[in-house]
């Protein structure tokens, strides 16, 4: 199906949809229109009443509505009573208007999080300054925390992106979003557990693969600290995710902006402070602190300013429904752990490279996660806009703002690349004063300012794919890229080349740009309509479950 030719509307769609882009919205005043029948109740600060196409008029009493307000309003176009989202019609405005609100609401996430990559840099800085073993034992031990942990882990969260984004607007159930934030992390923390048994007896196997002595007894030590840390962090990134699907995107960017402060005076005083340093494992003691922290701090204005919204309490609801929840889950994990796994794999290879250019790989690799942080803002408000609009059962809009994303997505990724390329030659030199790990970091740049341009395309298409609930194609492409295009690239470029760690990650780009490739290809052809009859679906299932939607609901909505 062509991207400019869409199929006319179904019918039912017809009035909600439609009637979104021409009637005025606005954080002050305005509609929403919900293809889901949902019973009389007060919900997300709103009040809904049965109907055929229910209306859900703002409490202008709550505090935080005009935040939640802007998560939903339709674009300035539709405000203005453009009918470019009827069937059969397709306007560039349109996208131009989705790409500012996009950036409106992405724009806090972003300035917090380009502040978070100072929780990177810094600690990376201070790990040079500790010496290459530090700096070497450090990168091994975060390659094995992400491929045994961290990254499928951090995978799990992504299905967050879909149901919470879906259930703040197309549910009738109030505490639906923080039921599936408590079961998300329920089953991160049972998948953790073996990571844990692994983590606390690792040296020996360190000692098998043949790693230097020295670093496998730091980088295993090193390792139990990153247990609390990756803990906390887990409860961190879930409680964020709720918080951007409720609409609550300042809140949890002030969040990040004091929770940085905290992370560098905790570096400090547990790892350069001569007094109270407890060495190179105070940077992860310090993470550990920082994320604790900023999940009370959230929690606590979630209950003091938020109202609770999306939030009844702990319920013993969060121990069933795992296998709904690991459909998505789990493909979420393999999409986004694939890339990072690979990513670590190629340290664990440069490992075998020695201590100079394992060094120059934890810059480069702490470059790529510092540049990734960048594009999280944009990222997880393209899944979640995604995810908001078809609760809304806004297919037209839904699909104009994953396409905006991608163009706005292109856009940073050529000013990322340009200007990583412009400081090739002082780069290397803010993590570590050797001129030999300066020499191949150097020569490293210009590939790697190419790569970044790739994965700014890539991690936009996996989020837009996380708000329509299919990240299955994100894996399969994933999959088939790292570990049918890179690893054997990899391979032959390690053993028959004198390229060394340039070859490897000239592999990862190409599988970067495979992957990338795949899933436009997929995105292009969506069936938006389909994917709202999905949202509906998973829903009403979850909301029959409880009691508060009946099939007649559903059938007749």
């Amino acid at each position: 199906m062509s991207y400019s030719t869409l199929p006319r509307i179904p019918s039912r769609w017809s009035q909600s949809d439609s009637q979104a882009s021409t009637s005025p919205v606005s954080p002050d005043e305005g509609v929403v229109q919900s293809v889901i029948k949902i019973p009389s109740t007060t919900y997300l600060g709103v009040e809904s009443t049965v109907a055929p196409t229910p209306q859900l008029e703002r409490n202008t009493a709550d505090p935080t509505s005009s935040e939640r307000a802007a998560l939903l309003a339709s674009s300035s176009s539709a405000a203005a009573g453009s009918a470019a989202d009827a069937p059969d019609q397709w306007a560039w405005r349109d996208v131009h208007c989705e790409a500012r609100t996009l950036g409106r609401l992405s724009a806090p996430i972003t300035l917090a999080a380009s502040l978070q990559i100072l929780n990177i840099l810094v600690p990376g800085m201070v790990l040079g300054r500790l010496g290459t073993d530090a700096i070497a034992a450090s990168a091994l031990a975060m390659s094995v925390a992400s491929f045994s942990a961290a990254a499928p882990l951090i995978g799990l969260l992504s299905a967050l992106d879909t149901l919470c984004s879906q259930a703040a607007t197309g549910s009738s159930r109030p505490g639906l979003p923080g039921i599936y934030l408590q079961r998300c992390l329920l089953l991160c923390i049972a998948s953790f557990i073996p990571s844990v048994i692994l983590w606390w007896n690792i040296h020996p196997i360190f000692i098998y693969l043949r790693q230097d002595p020295v670093i496998a007894a730091m980088a295993a030590r090193y390792l139990r600290y990153v247990t609390f840390s990756l803990f906390f962090t887990l409860a961190f990134e879930s409680i964020k995710k709720f918080f951007i699907a409720q609409g609550f995107h300042h809140a949890i960017s002030l969040v990040q902006v004091l929770g940085t402060p905290i992370t560098l005076a905790s570096v400090y005083f547990l790892a350069v402070h001569p007094a109270t340093s407890i060495g190179y494992v105070g940077i992860p003691a310090s993470v550990a602190i920082s994320y604790a922290l900023s999940s009370l701090m959230a929690f606590a204005w979630l209950k003091t300013y938020g109202g609770s919204r999306g939030w009844t309490g702990l319920s013993w609801e969060a121990f069933r429904g795992w296998g709904r929840m690991a459909r998505l889950a789990v493909p979420g994990a393999i999409m986004v752990s694939s890339e990072i796994v690979a990513l670590d794999l190629l340290t664990v290879a440069t490992s075998y490279l020695g201590p100079t250019a394992l060094a120059a790989q934890a810059i480069v690799s702490m470059t790529i996660q510092s540049s990734g942080t960048l594009l999280m803002g944009l990222s997880a408000v393209t899944a979640n806009r995604v995810g908001n609009l078809l609760g809304l059962a806004q297919p037209h809009r839904a699909r104009n703002a994953a396409m905006a994303a991608l163009g706005c997505g292109t856009i940073v990724g050529i000013v990322l690349g340009v200007t990583l390329y412009s400081l090739r030659g002082q780069w290397s030199y803010v993590f570590n004063p050797d001129p030999e790990v300066h020499a191949i970091v150097k020569h490293m740049i210009p590939l790697l300012a190419s790569l970044l341009a790739l994965t700014v395309i890539t991690a936009l298409s996996l989020g837009i794919l996380r708000g329509q609930g299919r990240p299955k194609i994100g894996a399969y492409m994933n999959l088939a890229s790292f570990y049918l295009v890179a690893a054997p690239v990899g391979f032959l470029t390690l053993r028959y080349t004198s390229m060394g760690i340039v070859g490897l990650w000239l592999s990862f780009s190409m599988a970067v740009f495979t992957s990338g490739l795949g899933q436009l290809f997929f995105l292009l052809r969506t069936n938006w309509y389909d994917q709202v009859l999905k949202c509906e679906a998973r829903l009403a299932h979850d909301g029959h479950q409880e009691g508060l939607l009946t099939p007649e609901d559903h059938l007749s909505a």
